[in-house]
């Protein structure tokens, strides 16, 4: 899963902030059903997207289809930190 490309567009959606001063649109942005390393099935609901227009959610299900890809069930995928940056009085501070 391509989270960075995700949370990039949440925050262009307005869902996140750059500075302190921003206040986030908590109503734009993907609620993911499954983790990494679930296993799925055709049909099953991934994920629910959440747009302030129309055009931002088509915008986004593209988006959404190319950052996650499914394999086979023998893969492992690499897990990552689930916090990765840190916005203070100083600016974005990556961990």
């Amino acid at each position: 899963m391509a989270t960075r490309v995700l949370g990039e567009r949440i925050i262009a959606l307005g869902g996140g902030r750059t500075h302190m001063d921003q206040k986030p649109n908590l109503g734009v942005g993907f609620q993911m059903h499954v983790r990494p390393g679930d296993e799925v099935s055709v049909g099953d609901r991934l994920a629910t997207l959440h747009a302030k227009d129309q055009e931002g959610a088509h915008m986004d299900e593209q988006l959404l289809h190319s950052a996650v890809s499914i394999g086979d069930s023998g893969q492992v995928p690499e897990l990552r930190s689930l916090v990765s940056h840190r916005i203070d009085e100083h600016g974005v501070v990556e961990f």
